[in-house]
């Protein structure tokens, strides 16, 4: 990351009045020594928190919040970024419609060059960028991408699956008892597999919708 981008995003909190050049420089200063986050090292001596980063980024540069929370990511989509990249850049694409890609990013001073690689590989005329905390950004991807490795290991042992029979019923009715707590996301993964298990699926197909 470079400096003067790291010192942009220093900048715009000193002047939203979340800390002082004098902490800034300090931050700054650690930064270079162990070469973390500036946003990390803020948080570590107590300034700030990822909130107070997203809310001054958003007004900044007049980008919306997006809540990733239980955001189930058209596979098409995120199939466009590597894991590791979007864990080390925290950066996620999370829906296309029509011709516009939604991206959400922890930093938009940061690696901008990487929504232009998204853009092109899905054929997107515009990108919309959406500010989230690095934490959100980094559930979505531990959810979105386990999901789809676990399906994607499920069809494929898909022939080998005998279709559910009543012997396993009382099995299958403890076993929602015990998942009625699961998060929206959990419970429509489940359905989806469960369906799919049925009916023999050959491949899943989720598509976004308003």
């Amino acid at each position: 990351m470079g400096a003067n981008l790291v010192s942009l995003l220093g900048q715009i909190l000193v002047n939203n009045g979340k800390i002082t050049q004098e902490q800034l420089e300090k931050a700054l200063q650690e930064q270079e020594k162990t070469n973390k986050r500036l946003g990390e090292i803020l948080k570590e001596y107590g300034l700030i928190t990822d909130n107070d980063i997203a809310d001054v980024l958003s007004k900044q540069f007049n980008l919306k919040k997006i809540n990733l929370n239980d955001i189930l990511i058209d596979k098409s989509v995120i199939s466009a970024i590597k894991e590791e990249t979007a864990r080390e850049h925290l950066i996620l694409p999370f829906s296309k419609t029509n011709e516009e890609l939604h991206v959400a990013v922890a930093d938009p001073t940061e690696n901008l060059y990487l929504t232009d690689e998204l853009r092109f590989k899905l054929n997107a005329k515009k990108v919309v960028i959406y500010i989230a905390t690095p934490q959100e950004i980094i559930d979505a991807i531990n959810s979105n991408f386990t999901i789809y490795n676990k399906l994607d290991e499920i069809l494929k042992n898909l022939p080998q699956l005998e279709t559910i029979t009543e012997e396993h019923h009382e099995e299958n009715e403890q076993q929602q008892l015990s998942q009625e707590n699961d998060p929206p996301l959990i419970k429509l993964v489940n359905s989806i597999i469960e369906n799919a298990i049925v009916s023999r699926a050959s491949d899943i197909h989720i598509e976004p919708f308003e």
